[in-house]
């Protein structure tokens, strides 16, 4: 470029500058990562998968592909009577075949069961995000499911209802709740209404740890209530005397209630 822009300046004896910056690199897919995309697709639509033809287009996943490796492709979407690529995509009568929206999520359910066997092999659940440790006392082996990483009032529900999911008789079953903090004014109100799920649950006892919770805690039926545990050792005591061999442990809380540090202490790993 430099080349015929100094020609042309020459040629009209004048002076050009040219201000070149770079865009996208290109978009090189992996070979590995790319057969395995045609294979899946050609699950899904047969032979009407082929390798892409050769595009000069900008794509910002080529900064992806310059960390992992990884295949980039195109979903055909042009209606059955209409001629490939004979309709722009920006543009006023661009039309497309609404079957094509089966087509992408399918072929990538069919890319997952190609590479299951060893997709999630290295995924650990992170801490405090329901991960299961056994916390053993004496003779007796408790079961801790660790959701005090934090808490609010959507993810307390989703909690409750997986654990009210969980194939364990519930007398065996036990729940510890923390605060849920940055609520703001409607803390009170929140903490209230969530006794309404939690009481729909099955389940032998709550106990609390907080100030909000106590909320959540005097509108549990009485049957349900177990205790207001004010301090770390009130927790430990509890687990240790209230808990039999077996018994299911769920505990959730806002980060800053201290819960998520007391549940690290708690057990060994899972």
């Amino acid at each position: 470029m430099k080349e015929i822009t100094r020609g042309i300046a020459n040629m009209y004896n004048t002076d050009i500058e040219l201000d070149y910056k770079d865009g996208y690199p290109p978009t090189i897919n992996n070979i590995n990562q790319s057969k395995t995309v045609l294979e899946a697709a050609k699950i899904v639509v047969g032979n009407k998968a082929s390798s892409p033809y050769l595009s000069m287009g900008g794509e910002d996943f080529s900064y992806y592909l310059q960390k992992v490796p990884g295949c980039f492709f195109f979903v055909g979407s042009a209606p059955d009577k209409q001629k490939l690529f004979e309709t722009p995509h920006h543009c006023s009568h661009f039309d497309m075949d609404e079957k094509a929206l089966l087509v992408g999520p399918s072929i990538y359910l069919n890319i997952i069961d190609k590479i299951k066997s060893n997709f999630f092999s290295n995924y650990k659940i992170p801490s405090g995000r329901g991960n299961i440790k056994k916390f053993t006392v004496g003779s007796k082996k408790v079961n801790i499911i660790d959701e005090s990483y934090n808490s609010n009032p959507l993810s307390l529900n989703f909690s409750i209802k997986k654990f009210d999911n969980l194939k364990v008789n519930p007398n065996k079953k036990f729940i510890l709740l923390g605060d849920m903090l940055e609520l703001g004014k409607f803390s009170k109100k929140l903490h209230i209404e969530a006794a309404k799920d939690i009481n729909k649950a099955k389940f032998k006892k709550l106990f609390v740890y907080g100030n909000y919770i106590t909320e959540t805690f005097n509108k549990i039926r009485t049957q349900k209530r177990g205790k207001i545990l004010k301090s770390t050792s009130e927790i430990l005591n509890m687990i240790k005397n209230d808990l039999n061999n077996g018994d299911f442990l769920m505990i959730k809380g806002s980060n800053s209630t201290g819960l998520n540090q007391i549940t690290k202490q708690i057990g060994s790993k899972s």
